[in-house]
């Protein structure tokens, strides 16, 4: 897939999942990072979810709060400690390689979704 595809399909997935009730949209990001622990290394993982941030990146205030909260709940109800601590190691590695400028992290933190 090329890296247009893959943008392409993240965003359409994430305009989708803006139209989900909340408990759908942690359901679905549950899902994909089961998927994603099993069959995605370490970078492929960090690569990924830094295209998904950069993506986000582009979005209203509004939308990046609905999204992250989600994303965060998913990975807070996931119950194997193992793909939990993956998960979350990987996806801080990401949210680090944005840029400094991302408004990403100011958001997180204005609504108190990261400390």
């Amino acid at each position: 897939m090329s890296n247009k595809e893959r943008k392409d399909a993240i965003t359409k997935f994430l305009v989708e999942l803006l139209g989900k009730k909340e408990e759908d949209q942690i359901s679905d990001f549950q899902n994909m990072i089961g998927h994603m622990v099993k069959e995605y290394n370490d970078q492929e993982y960090i690569d990924f979810w830094k295209l998904v941030l950069e993506i986000i990146y582009s979005m209203d205030e509004k939308s990046i709060k609905s999204i992250m909260e989600a994303r965060l709940e998913a990975q807070f109800e996931i119950e194997d400690l193992f793909e939990r601590k993956i998960d979350s190691t990987n996806f801080l590695k990401a949210i680090e390689k944005m840029p400094i400028e991302s408004h990403i992290i100011e958001i997180l933190k204005k609504y108190g979704i990261m400390p």
